[in-house]
């Protein structure tokens, strides 16, 4: 089976955000989470998830070339939890999103 190659849509803020000491003026999202949760998460969810990033600072789990990889959980929007991977490239003032999905075993244990 052949994979979709991910598609991404770029956002430019109209307020910078602050991540890890960094200013953040546009957020990437890749089109992976479409495929498994476009049910009940959209473009726009998602940024006002990231919002929730803002002047926080996050250990990376993951550096890869250029790249910086993270993940942060529970973020919430309307009562609902979410998990959200991001990435950062050196010197860019972009944020890449990866991935985001419900996080439903965090709120079955709440």
């Amino acid at each position: 089976m052949i994979k979709k190659k991910d598609a991404y849509r770029s956002y430019p803020l109209r307020k910078s955000l602050i991540i890890n000491n960094r200013e953040i003026k546009e957020v990437i999202i890749s089109s992976h989470y479409e495929e498994k949760h476009s049910d009940y998460l959209n473009d726009e969810i998602i940024l006002q998830l990231v919002k929730q990033l803002d002047n926080k600072r996050f250990e990376t789990e993951e550096q890869k070339d250029n790249w910086e990889y993270f993940s942060y959980s529970p973020l919430f929007y309307q009562k609902k939890i979410y998990k959200l991977v991001w990435c950062f490239e050196s010197k860019s003032s972009f944020l890449g999103i990866r991935t985001c999905y419900r996080y439903k075993e965090y709120e079955k244990n709440k």
